[in-house]
């Protein structure tokens, strides 16, 4: 009988161990040669890959460098289908390829997509990967995963330090055409922690009116949050307001006019679709003005000032959003952006409407310099409506053909993916940095059920990856999974590297200020 209850003690312990285990992912990483030589000569490149972490899929590219400034508003493709400005473009792309833990090659003849040889001259690559082969692991259960994602992932901490661990904050969703205030439950997790330790969950409440936002930290100050509402009378309206751990938020009213930065806008009331708040890491704030039901002339990216709680700018892309010159589309060419992202100084903006996905450098002079490239139908990826005999193949907002995208969502090279619903047993659509489409990928098990949103941690943590909901899953279908990504760049040139130059002299210096100073160099 002892012995008996020691085995009984030892397996109750053992479980207990296993569901306290720690977050702790097999981070994929892609290693390459940062500068390659080519003779631009037609003959084989073949470029060494190291793979660790986990095996995958990759894809190869190469663009064209320190161009940018001579590529002005070029538009092509079926229906004018891509546009480029002010950004380096791409020129070649291979298939997908089958990456194995360890050594891979790559081999690229000198060509673009066209099959003719590309000049001497010096090209960025590519390598773009994620784990296809692997089950998804789970991150956290305790959060959960909305189909238009507005939940953030904090990877620096207030003076810009990169976190050990990062920390996701899930922003709730509220649009059932109800103008009255209810209950708003914010989520801090510190990804790290056991995925189903209901005590590492940390909220902070406030009451709100209908809201789809998403919430951006205070630069000056993390304690200090901001979101945004929309009102019964049409007005937007941006809180700033404290967190208070497990507790009720407080509103910050020394800030804008009584802590709120209103500002008037065309959604009906109790249905906000509006990104809510983006924040740039500085005095920037970031959200969208768009036309979403078909009543509006003009679409705006708006920026207000965090420190100051005033708008600052406003701008227009309604170029791209607006077409009322098309009754039938119901006086809108679409209906976005209602979502935004921020990345390396660029916004990515999309919309669950739409088709289109747009780039744009919010710090440009002049609205019209501000789009960097944009993705319309014609590029088979993303698109609602590419068929060249379709009715209306210039209406991007036909909501009985998929992919439903919801979102789109950047990598530290600017790759952008989306969700793909009801494309089948695929995962997600992916995009160069130029806009170019990539196809459509699956995660490993993947099935033709519904899939929500991605985020990506690419900072050089140990989360570093790809985080996606699983609710295509047969079970265990809540909160956050990890799948393994990482992306890569270098160059391709004839011009020989110092780094392949013997020195032309070598010589050791006298330490300064002298050789008995505690301090010395």
């Amino acid at each position: 009988m002892k012995s008996f209850l020691l085995s009984a003690l030892a397996l109750l312990f053992w479980a207990g161990t296993v569901s306290s285990a720690p977050f702790s992912p097999e981070v994929m990483h892609l290693s390459a040669p940062t500068n390659i030589y080519y003779t631009f000569d037609g003959s084989t490149l073949s470029i060494p890959v190291n793979v660790t972490g986990a095996p995958g899929s990759a894809v190869f590219l190469v663009f064209t460098k320190d161009k940018a400034q001579s590529i002005s508003k070029v538009q092509n493709g079926y229906l004018g289908w891509h546009y480029v400005n002010k950004i380096d473009t791409c020129l070649y792309v291979s298939t997908f390829m089958d990456m194995v833990k360890g050594d891979n090659t790559i081999t690229w003849d000198g060509t673009d997509e066209t099959g003719n040889t590309v000049s001497e001259d010096v090209y960025t690559y590519y390598i773009w990967a994620y784990d296809n082969v692997t089950p998804k692991v789970k991150m956290t259960g305790q959060v959960s995963y909305d189909w238009e994602c507005r939940s953030i992932i904090q990877t620096h901490d207030q003076q810009g330090n990169p976190l050990v661990r990062p920390v996701l904050w899930y922003s709730p969703q509220s649009y059932d055409g109800a103008e009255a205030q209810s209950l708003k439950t914010r989520i801090k997790w510190v990804i790290g922690g056991d995925p189903e330790d209901a005590a590492l969950k940390e909220t902070c409440t406030y009451m709100s009116w209908a809201e789809n936002s998403s919430l951006a930290l205070d630069p000056a100050d993390h304690t200090m949050f901001f979101t945004q509402t929309l009102r019964p009378d049409s007005y937007l309206s941006m809180w700033k307001m404290k967190w208070v751990p497990n507790g009720e938020a407080i509103l910050q009213t020394d800030w804008a006019e009584n802590g709120m930065l209103d500002y008037s806008t065309k959604m009906q009331a109790g249905w906000s679709f509006y990104s809510g708040p983006i924040s740039d890491g500085g005095d920037n704030l970031f959200f969208t003005d768009a036309d979403l039901q078909g009543v509006g002339t003009e679409t705006n990216i708006v920026v207000a000032s965090a420190s100051e709680g005033v708008v600052t700018r406003r701008i227009d892309v309604s170029e791209w959003w607006v077409d009322i010159a098309d009754g039938d589309a119901g006086g809108q060419n679409s209906g976005g952006p209602s979502d935004l992202m921020f990345m390396n100084g660029v916004l990515i903006a999309s919309s669950h409407s739409s088709c289109i996905d747009q780039l744009i450098d919010p710090y440009a002079d002049d609205d019209g310099e501000a789009t960097l490239w944009v993705n319309q139908n014609g590029d088979l990826t993303g698109d609602h409506n590419f068929e060249e005999n379709a009715a209306r193949p210039w209406v991007c907002n036909d909501y009985n053909v998929g992919p439903y995208k919801y979102s789109a969502t950047l990598d530290d090279n600017l790759f952008a993916m989306f969700p793909a619903y009801d494309m089948g047993a695929v995962s997600f659509g992916l995009y160069a940095p130029d806009g170019t489409g990539l196809g459509y990928h699956s995660f490993s098990g993947e099935t033709a059920n519904f899939k929500a949103s991605q985020r990506f941690i690419d900072y050089g943590s140990a989360y570093d990856g790809l985080y996606a909901d699983n609710q295509s899953a047969a079970t265990d279908t809540g909160g956050w999974w990890f799948v393994g990504h990482d992306s890569i760049k270098g160059t391709i040139t004839n011009q020989v590297g110092v780094a392949e130059d013997a020195p032309s002299a070598f010589t050791v210096a006298q330490n300064v200020p002298n050789p008995f100073n505690p301090t010395t160099t």
